[in-house]
């Protein structure tokens, strides 16, 4: 089975609200949540930037709700990075390789194994379920292989990481088109506004922890990923042009935390520390049981390990901060990891720290 670089040119009508929703990862619950506060009708369009599977708990369920969605005309879908697990592990010549991804406990593929009530620990046990889901699960196979890789419009286009040439977008690797990590950060300028998932906005925030969609005016880019399953306190975004005549933007996002009030006013303290996964300099001197002894750049902190990872041989930050969030007397806050005395948690689309005795849980 292969996959080649489709990009396809639409004319939309200039008066027509434009709403993009990029990695939904499963998230059914949410994806329908987000399109009813966005009030989103036929009368607007719909973009889904890629990644509408893996990592969450419905993914098998959300390509169909997606599936349901794109047979309207307003609706246009693109392939993301996590969509090929319905590429790749349909190869039965590499069925040994995915041990490793099938340790994942929340896929298409254990979606599978559900449905049919098969195990799923073997390269047997692949091969098995493969021939099964080409029988019974064809069309599903057949929407996502037929995903357009990039979308252009009169001023915008849509891909789900990267175009790194403009001039020459039907040349592109689809393979970079789909997976680009940082890559607002890179050395590039469109003439069209470009919409982007894939890698969560927080890598691009400053002096604050924040969720919302990152737009970079120099580049004509803009990254809407809220780090739904990826990211500590993720959200899902909708980043909503009011139409392509005037461009004029605005977002909003769901998430699934617990909800507090806040039962005092507090001005909070500002973060001195920002470690954002592998963007800083970081280290870890000692790893207790419930904390470690960090170094991010050049200052030594104490962080909570629910922000420290050991991936290939190297530790990273988790999005780190150590802002003490300001609140308002009867504000409503989202609780994300509960602590002894200060709970980490997200006002609107920021992260921080709250002393727990200054919020009730509702």
């Amino acid at each position: 089975m292969e996959y080649k670089l489709k990009v396809k040119r639409i004319n939309l009508e200039q008066n027509k609200r434009i709403l993009c929703i990029s990695d939904i990862h499963g998230g059914y619950n949410l994806l329908i949540e987000l399109l009813e506060k966005a009030n989103y009708t036929d009368n607007d369009y719909l973009f889904i930037i890629g990644d509408i599977i893996e990592k969450g708990p419905d993914s098998l369920k959300t390509l169909h709700l997606v599936m349901e969605l794109a047979k309207k005309d307003n609706v246009f879908i693109l392939i993301g990075n996590n969509d090929f697990a319905m590429v790749h592990i349909l190869n039965d010549t590499k069925a040994k390789e995915y041990p490793n991804y099938l340790k994942r406990t929340k896929s298409i593929y254990h979606d599978f194994a559900e449905y049919y009530n098969l195990p799923l620990e073997t390269s047997e046990d692949i091969l098995k379920i493969n021939s099964l889901i080409r029988r019974d699960f064809q069309k599903e196979i057949d929407f996502i292989v037929n995903l357009p890789t990039i979308i252009e419009t009169d001023k915008l286009l849509f891909s789900h990481a990267s175009v790194t040439d403009y001039f020459n977008l039907d040349k592109l690797d689809y393979k970079e088109v789909i997976k680009y990590d940082y890559f607002m950060d890179g050395n590039f300028y469109l003439p069209k506004r470009l919409i982007v998932g894939h890698y969560p906005a927080v890598a691009y925030c400053s002096n604050r922890c924040t969720l919302h969609p990152v737009r970079n005016n120099e580049k004509n880019i803009v990254s809407i990923d809220g780090g739904y399953t990826a990211k500590i306190g993720g959200q899902l975004n909708c980043y909503i042009l009011e139409n392509e005549k005037t461009l004029k933007e605005s977002y909003l996002y769901v998430d699934n935390l617990e909800k507090a009030i806040a039962l005092v006013d507090d001005k909070g303290k500002p973060a001195s520390i920002l470690a954002i996964w592998d963007r800083e300099r970081f280290s870890v001197i000692e790893k207790k049981e419930k904390t470690s002894i960090c170094k991010v750049n050049d200052e030594i902190i104490e962080m909570p390990n629910d922000f420290v990872y050991f991936h290939k041989n190297k530790y990273y930050c988790a999005d780190y901060t150590n802002e003490i969030l300001p609140i308002s007397k009867n504000e409503i806050i989202k609780i994300v990891i509960e602590y002894e005395k200060y709970w980490f948690c997200k006002k609107g689309d920021v992260l921080g720290f709250i002393d727990k005795n200054k919020l009730h849980k509702i």
